[in-house]
């Protein structure tokens, strides 16, 4: 996930949201020796450990810290939380404008 949108997600999300990104993270990767997309040097599993292994519910993370572990396991965030409700993401596009090129 691009490190713009994990900031906006980050700023509004839950500590139970965060548990349940985990809960799917952890259900959905299927290769833990992909590279993380937080820090290039380690991978996903390490960053797992970093991030997900002693998670806790009722303790109180920095925003940084969160802005990171929504960027490396945002992709398994439930569609609701990842949407957002900004305008420009609810609202129809009209298809563009095209005409077929003359030669």
């Amino acid at each position: 996930m691009k490190l713009s949108k994990a900031n906006k997600i980050a700023g509004r999300i839950t500590n139970e949201q965060l548990a349940t990104m985990f809960e799917y993270a952890k259900k959905e990767i299927e290769d833990w020796r992909d590279l993380s997309i937080t820090n290039k040097n380690i991978t996903k599993g390490a960053a797992w450990n970093k991030y997900g292994k002693n998670f806790d519910v009722d303790k109180k993370y920095s925003p940084g810290w969160k802005i990171e572990a929504v960027q490396e396991f945002g992709d398994h965030l439930p569609g609701d939380i990842k949407r957002g409700n900004t305008k420009s993401q609810t609202r129809d596009r009209d298809k563009p404008y095209h005409e077929e090129p003359v030669f």
